[in-house]
């Protein structure tokens, strides 16, 4: 997620109220999250929400732009808070490799079930 106007923010009403927009990015965002949930900032204007696997990306969307408007109607702010919201799932996980197979260490070394069970010395 983006805070919207950052820079319009800072360079406009000063570094202090663009401080204050993080901050209030950062409230909005833990207010409505779940326990399950993660909240935190990626970096300049740019904000991370963590869901667990049984969230659905739109009712999480709905609770974020719903809980910035509130936010927006009691706030007293020379600025209106906005984020720009993006959903992302996970590539699903990679089956295992068949029973028997051959694997790679992450040395580069392959290892062949069984194949070393016959050997003599």
């Amino acid at each position: 997620m983006d805070l919207d106007g950052l820079k319009q923010v800072n360079d406009q009403l000063g570094h202090r109220e663009g401080d204050r927009a993080l901050v209030l990015a950062a409230q909005v965002l833990t207010s409505c999250s779940r326990s399950t949930d993660l909240v935190g900032r990626f970096g300049g204007d740019e904000f991370v929400l963590l869901l667990s696997e049984d969230a659905e990306a739109d009712q999480v969307r709905a609770r974020v732009l719903a809980t910035l408007d509130a936010h927006n109607a009691r706030s007293d702010s020379r600025f209106e808070l906005r984020l720009s919201l993006g959903a992302e799932r996970p590539a699903p996980p990679k089956a295992a490799p068949p029973s028997g197979a051959a694997t790679a260490s992450a040395e580069g070394v392959v290892r062949v079930p069984g194949a070393l069970d016959s050997a003599t010395t």
